[in-house]
């Protein structure tokens, strides 16, 4: 909900800014103020003339108004040239600057941070204006009037609308020079300043300023500091405003030189480096040049001798804020990561740094995809320069984007006849065939693109878009500026094809049966943001695509005082072949992620916009990389919700070898399962892993393993207990209601041939009896046999003609895992099996005229004896019963208690 929340201000912030849209906005509002009679506005400023998107009124105070409590709003450079360009478009006496020239004046300071300061008053329309009749509205323009029979002013009055903010965001310097300039001092209002105070948060707490003055602040620690600007105006009052500012502590530092790089030899790899991927360069499709690549690794196993490598690479980071530790983390969601360590395993991940290019800090994580695959070209060179003698080879887990330049680095030392020694690939949920985000989402973006003049991009420069940055344009399928960027590479990385000398295999978060992620055409966001005391108004609303047509995904209206003054909305259609892209199965992201995926508007201090608002969420995910996308599906249907659960690998319908994805659920993306987790793990210990699911429902890779209790009649089925068609894999302890028989169900994978089962391991011989009919298996066990194991082996042949197995484990175990007699279990029944005679016997002294009753499978009884009461114990004849089942019940004064029985001759 953050990134949603911060987005919708952005829209209303900053559309007074459009040279375009803006202006025609502007053209709307003056029109239906045109015939209003401007003597009432004593300020010379009427604020609604313009979108007046700055909120000055709420940085001054209602005259006559009692403040209940005091109220520091925040301000920022960007606010003051918001506010500048509101003042210079609604004082009818011209009195501000144009917003642009001083702007301008600014960024050529040199030396020294200007402060700006605004001192204004201002009018506005009362928001009843209309409804108490001082204000009417007439003709099919609906053009606004004075009522000439109306006493009442149409306009309230704000006085000391005060800011004062450093025109700056940040310094990297340790004793900043602030200047006061009067350039930059602009007051209108009728009681001006007299005092004007500062606080920059240095431990000297206020101080006076004047205008002209120049101050150094010395600042010992770096971090955000909450700077304070105090202004006691001539009537008295006094008035504070903050105002957050960044000291840079660390600059982007250089890399290990290249000479140290190439120190690097056997057995002496560094735990961790910062690098340049030196020669090895790429030029972006919009540069004019070839630059290298930055990044740095981090070996978890501390080891500086690598005998076993796994390079972990970093998917997708916006904000270059991610680490080594975020993408350890990522990989031992299920304990993956503890699992490698422990088995010797040496664990590098890589992040990809930032770097400058002619002044402009370009961000690592989202650089070209190209570019970052030479950062782990040079990484793995690194790591084949330090390898023991009897080294293994690497294997390389990519994330996310992390798989693509896994992919493209790996081939292109293949095809540049460089050696990788690379023998495992993995790619997890990575967009091989792009992803995706709601275009909703775009198109809101897309306004507030339309709406931004080129004079303030600098401004915008660290809150930029994230939809524009290299990477995100080669990734996303639908992109909102039409970015040629998707086809150049997708072109370029599909004519390369697969590394050729590695077992290539993927892990897919998305559903393979074709479960969707939302409702086709769903509404998952509407907004109302009700601007300046409902004077002026908005609403946005986003909707998902449909599977099929046209649907309206984006929606935005203004208002002024009831009159619509301008209106936006996005259709987008749908291809039916293909189906909505933003509910396909998919590995999925929330909607309230997106502040760290997409955008990253946080620090604009943007709490000045709205006053209040309602918004309401109705989905809080949506597809990101799509399953079609994650397996890189090769096939004739595009359609993005087709069913596979087949073997994609031997219907050539996937370049990978092996896959691994949970059939009917869209798990988080980039998740790592327990059991994708002992797939890939399987997979880097050397052991192929069939392709998951295989079939309709999937077989199971590991087999299960299950407990089972000592019976006391009735059957168990596994297929209705879980409700599913196929037992859980290796992690599921299953505690079975006290079955005498076990039925198993496993689901056949589609086109597979021949199932049979077969009897693994029965080491104590638990087994009574089992059979099967069909795929269907069901056995018998030996109750007395506790704490044994059975393993039963499932045997296909698949739809490719290759044999495949699992294997199922079934434990015996009294209830709770515990076996003991209770004070009242105080006979016991035997042998088991029994042949031609069984015994009971008493565990008291003599029994006691007990009953014995004989029952079979079906209930029947067959005898029903007495027990002498001076006996130790009792034998029966079991000759003439057939083979099977059979329950003796002990009946007592006190109790009765039922044991089972095994009849084997």
């Amino acid at each position: 909900m953050r990134f949603l929340f911060t987005l919708l201000l952005l829209v209303f912030s900053l559309s007074v800014q459009a040279q375009s849209v803006l202006d025609t906005i502007r053209a709307n509002i003056q029109t239906k103020i045109a015939n209003l009679n401007t003597s009432q506005i004593n300020t010379g400023i009427l604020y609604d003339r313009t979108l007046p998107l700055a909120n000055l009124q709420n940085y001054g105070f209602l005259e006559g108004a009692t403040l209940l409590s005091e109220y520091i709003p925040n301000t920022s450079s960007l606010h003051y040239f918001q506010a500048l360009e509101d003042l210079n478009h609604t004082d009818y006496q011209n009195r501000f600057p144009d917003a642009e020239t001083t702007y301008n004046n600014n960024i050529a300071t040199t030396g020294y941070i200007n402060i700006g300061i605004i001192n204004t008053d201002l009018n506005m329309f009362r928001d009843d204006a209309v409804d108490i009749g001082t204000l009417l509205i007439q003709g099919q323009d609906s053009l606004l009037y004075n009522n000439p029979n109306s006493s009442l002013s149409a306009y309230k009055t704000y006085q000391n609308s005060f800011i004062a903010t450093p025109l700056k965001n940040f310094s990297g310097a340790a004793q900043p020079k602030f200047k006061f300039d009067e350039d930059f001092w602009l007051e209108t209002a009728q009681y001006g300043i007299t005092q004007l105070q500062a606080d920059f948060d240095d431990g000297n707490g206020f101080v006076t300023v004047t205008k002209n003055q120049l101050i150094t602040v010395v600042y010992s620690t770096f971090g955000e500091k909450q700077l304070k600007f105090k202004a006691t105006f001539s009537n008295n009052k006094v008035k504070t405003v903050q105002v957050a500012f960044k000291m840079l502590g660390i600059s982007i530092g250089l890399p290990q030189s290249e000479s140290y790089i190439q120190s690097i030899g056997q057995c002496s790899f560094p735990v961790s480096a910062t690098f340049s991927s030196g020669n090895r360069t790429f030029q972006g499709y919009n540069e004019n040049q070839a630059y290298s690549g930055r990044g740095s690794y981090e070996n978890f196993s501390g080891t500086t001798c690598i005998t076993k490598p796994i390079i972990v690479v970093e998917g997708y980071d916006p904000s270059d804020g991610n680490g080594h530790f975020s993408l350890y983390t990522e990989l031992n969601k299920s304990g993956l990561a503890v699992d490698l360590v422990s088995s010797g395993h040496d664990i590098i991940t890589l992040n990809f740094e930032p770097r400058v290019i002619n002044g402009k800090t370009v961000k690592g994580g989202t650089d070209y995809i190209e570019r970052n695959a030479m950062v782990l070209v040079k990484l793995i060179e690194m790591v084949n320069a330090s390898k023991s003698s009897n080294a293994e080879p690497t294997k390389v887990i990519g994330f996310s984007m992390g798989g693509l330049v896994a992919r493209y680095a790996l081939r292109y030392m293949e095809l540049n006849s460089i050696p990788h020694d690379v023998d495992l690939y993995v790619s997890v949920d990575s967009p091989h065939q792009g992803a995706n985000v709601p275009s909703g989402v775009q198109h809101t973006i897309k306004l507030i693109d339309d709406l931004v003049p080129a004079w303030l991009d600098p401004e915008l420069t660290n809150l930029e878009d994230e939809l524009n940055h290299p990477a995100t344009k080669q990734m996303l399928k639908y992109h909102y500026k039409n970015s040629p960027f998707y086809n150049t590479f997708y072109n370029n990385l599909n004519t390369m094809g697969y590394p050729q000398n590695t077992r290539n295999i993927a892990v897919v978060n998305g559903s393979m049966s074709g479960t969707e992620i939302n409702n086709i055409n769903q509404r998952y966001y509407e907004g109302k943001a009700h601007l300046f005391w409902i004077v002026f108004n908005g609403k946005l609303r986003m909707n998902f695509t449909h599977n099929s047509g046209t649907a309206r995904v984006f929606y935005w209206r203004m208002k002024l005082l009831g009159i619509t003054i301008h209106k936006r909305e996005k259709n987008i259609s749908t291809n039916s072949s293909v189906g909505s892209l933003e509910n396909a199965p998919a590995g999925y992201v929330g909607l309230d992620d997106l502040d760290d995926r997409i955008l990253d508007f946080t620090e604009l201090g943007l709490n000045w916009i709205v006053i209040g608002m309602k918004q309401k969420l109705s989905a809080e995910e949506f597809s990101f990389i799509p399953t079609k996308s994650a397996i890189d599906f090769i096939g004739s249907s595009p359609y993005l919700y087709q069913p596979l659960l087949y073997n994609l690998v031997c219907m050539g319908h996937t370049p990978f070898d092996s896959y691994y994805s949970t059939p009917s659920v869209n798990e988080p993306h980039m998740y790592l399962s327990e059991y994708a987790s002992g797939f890939v793990y399987q997979e880097i210990l050397g052991n192929p892993q069939n392709p998951y699911p295989g079939g309709s429902g999937g077989q199971i890779p590991y087999g299960g393993s299950y407990t089972v209790h000592p019976p006391n009649g009735g059957t168990y089925d596994l297929q209705t207990a879980w409700g599913d068609n196929y037992l859980p894999g290796d992690g599921d302890p299953l505690n079975l209601p006290v079955p005498q028989r076990v039925w198993v169900y496993p689901n056949v994978p589609t086109g597979s041939t021949n199932p049979y089962w077969e009897v693994y391991s029965d080491p104590d011989g638990a087994i009574h009896s089992w059979g099967q009919a069909g795929h269907v298996m069901n056995f018998y066990f030996i109750p007395n046999k506790l704490d044994s194991e059975i393993a039963f082996k499932f045997n296909v042949t698949n739809e490719c003609g290759d044999p495949e197995f699992t294997h199922v484990k079934f434990i015996i175990q009294e209830v709770n895992g515990i076996l003991s007699l209770e004070p009242e279990d105080s006979f016991l029944v035997y042998p088991v099996p029994a042949d031609n005679f069984i015994n009971i016997q008493s565990l008291n002294t003599t029994f006691n005229n007990e009953i014995v009753e004989l029952y079979d499978l079906n209930g029947t009884k067959i005898f029903s004896n007495y027990i002498s009461a001076t006996s130790l114990t009792a034998q029966f004849d079991t000759s003439h019963l057939k083979n099977g089942i059979y329950f003796i019940k002990i009946v007592s004064e006190e109790k009765e208690i039922i044991k089972t029985i095994y009849i084997r001759h």
